[in-house]
């Protein structure tokens, strides 16, 4: 197990791929920067995960995660530091699974999209909060949709500018551009992405804040409070 608090990673197996885009984490790191390494083994193979610093080796007590968190991918468990903040601790077995399965996704969308047949629906999802993003992405995965995150609406927008999306789901208490700030732009933005369908996720449940998530061009307010997965999934087959 690697512990971990929110840090660019960048995991080399077989080939070079960055374990940022797979927590849902926004890599500041550059390639070019030398960067220190951790070596991990499981069974014959070994992974290299480049980090921002290495702070050391403690003992720690791993502890159950929240019910509500315990279907996230490749997380086993958290533990409070010694200066009281919380970690989450990766599952180094699931991690060394993930590039065969990244690229098994890709070799198959691709595949769909030469032959010319319908490809599976690709959602964004953006949420500044870790474990919500990782959340929305365990259901809907697990759903069998593509998933993206992106951890701002400064990020989301990067992401739209290259990449197709058949549904953008977002919270709305962001650093910087909120999730309302973020719709309004999409809706009065480039042609191709304007009629993308749009899910607000958020914990402002006045009929204030539905009433504008509805306004700047949301088809969905869903109150983080009374969420519930069934009906989430059926707002976003419902959608799409």
């Amino acid at each position: 197990m690697l512990l971990v608090k929110e840090l660019p990673i960048l995991i080399i197996y077989p080939h070079h791929l960055f374990l940022d885009k797979i927590l849902g984490i926004t890599n500041q790191t550059s390639q070019n920067e030398l960067v220190p390494y951790v070596l991990l083994k499981a069974g014959h193979e070994t992974a290299a995960f480049a980090v921002d610093q290495l702070s050391g080796v403690r003992r720690i007590v791993i502890r159950d995660l929240d019910q509500n968190l315990r279907k996230i991918k490749f997380y086993t468990g958290g533990s409070i530091l010694g200066d009281g903040l919380p970690a989450l601790v990766l599952n180094v077995a699931e991690l060394f699974n993930a590039p065969r399965n990244q690229y098994k996704s890709e070799e198959i969308s691709t595949s769909y999209e030469e032959n010319g047949e319908a490809s599976t629906p690709h959602i964004l999802a953006v949420d500044d909060s870790l474990s919500s993003r990782m959340l929305i992405s365990s259901i809907l995965e697990q759903d069998g949709y593509n998933v993206t995150l992106a951890n701002s609406a400064e990020d989301a927008l990067s992401l739209l500018l290259y990449n197709h999306y058949n549904l953008i789901i977002s919270d709305v208490e962001m650093p910087g551009l909120n999730g309302f700030e973020l719709a309004e732009k999409i809706r009065k933005g480039d042609e191709k992405h304007k009629d993308i369908p749009i899910i607000i996720i958020s914990s402002l449940a006045k009929d204030e804040h539905k009433r504008k998530g509805i306004e700047v061009g949301a088809q969905a307010y869903i109150v983080k409070g009374a969420f519930d997965q069934g009906i989430f999934l059926e707002t976003v087959e419902r959608l799409i």
